[in-house]
């Protein structure tokens, strides 16, 4: 069974048609994915599944490769820590969620609001979101930014 299969059968309580928390969004619109699957990550915890911090929402894209997008999103103010510890709990919740064998890249998203003081983007830039072992930048962007424009164009 596919990850896509596999979430939707498994949590589909927890399948959301977008990612959106209040006035925050990542849009979708143009991205050439064959499949999107969005998991809220929130309700994912409600389910039972996770009990720490967790970030906002899962998503899982397949154009030629699988791509895990872990996501969070700051309407006020950033706190990069908080953030970070959020990213990284997801990233680990996606690390079970993917079967080992199967291909994918990662990406770890902030969505903000507004701006971010520069002692936080410091604490950004200096930190990583581990997924299968590797450390991953974390992107940081403004609310209604496209899925495109950060990950890049999906090869077929």
């Amino acid at each position: 069974m596919d990850t896509h299969a596999y979430l939707n059968k498994r949590f589909p309580s927890a399948i959301a048609h977008s990612c959106r928390r209040g006035n925050c969004t990542l849009r979708l619109d143009g991205a050439a994915f064959r499949e999107i699957t969005i998991v809220d990550a929130d309700e994912y915890a409600r389910l039972g599944r996770h009990r720490k911090r967790i970030c906002d929402f899962f998503l899982f894209a397949t154009a030629r490769k699988l791509l895990v997008v872990v996501v969070e999103m700051k309407g006020g103010e950033v706190d990069a820590s908080t953030a970070v510890q959020q990213l990284s709990s997801g990233a680990r919740e996606c690390e079970t969620l993917v079967a080992r064998g199967v291909a994918c890249g990662f990406h770890a998203v902030l969505l903000h609001g507004g701006g971010i003081h520069a002692s936080q983007i410091k604490i950004l830039r200096g930190r990583g979101v581990r997924f299968r072992g590797k450390a991953y930048p974390i992107t940081s962007r403004r609310c209604g930014s496209l899925l495109q424009g950060i990950v890049g164009e999906p090869r077929a």
